[in-house]
């Protein structure tokens, strides 16, 4: 299955915004999200503007299998700080296309895209994120990673470099 990146623009904000929604609902099973009655939807993800800045700092980008959107990652450039140089701050693959291979290609080709220091994080409570991870991780760098747990903020981390 073919999965192309695309570097998500302005005029693909609204689209996202919607696209944040499953993304936020999927979170739901883990974190204390609750819809707002009077709108129905969750509540709006924390700091989604900075992504629209044109800047190579936040950058947005939707996973496409042909003309269809299959899923997005934001990827924040953290220029050495937190000793990493990328940070995978949100990575989301449509249920339609989980189990297919779109997220092992999506993350391939982002840590191809971005060489040098990697951090990825999970929630503690995110069994199944945590399985994908390690999966991909291990298999891209030939098991030369490291994981560190964060019990303040309830995460599992990955370090890698390429």
């Amino acid at each position: 299955m073919q999965v192309d990146l695309v570097r998500a623009d302005l005029h693909m904000k609204e689209k996202f915004r919607n696209l944040m929604q499953y993304y936020i609902y999927d979170f739901s099973g883990y974190l204390n999200f609750e819809i707002d009655e009077t709108t129905g939807k969750y509540p709006p993800y924390p700091d989604f503007d900075k992504y629209w800045a044109n800047d190579d700092k936040y950058i947005p980008y939707l996973f496409k299998i042909g003309s269809c959107t299959a899923g997005f990652a934001l990827i924040e450039a953290l220029q050495g700080r937190r000793n990493a140089d990328s940070y995978m701050t949100e990575f989301f693959v449509l249920k339609k296309y989980r189990k297919l291979g779109v997220g092992r290609s999506a993350a391939t080709q982002l840590f191809e895209k971005y060489k040098g220091r990697w951090l990825i994080s999970q929630l503690s409570s995110n069994i199944p994120a945590q399985m994908f991870w390690r999966t991909i991780i291990n298999e891209y760098t030939n098991g030369r990673y490291e994981e560190e747990t964060h019990f303040a903020h309830r995460q599992i981390s990955q370090r890698f470099t390429n």
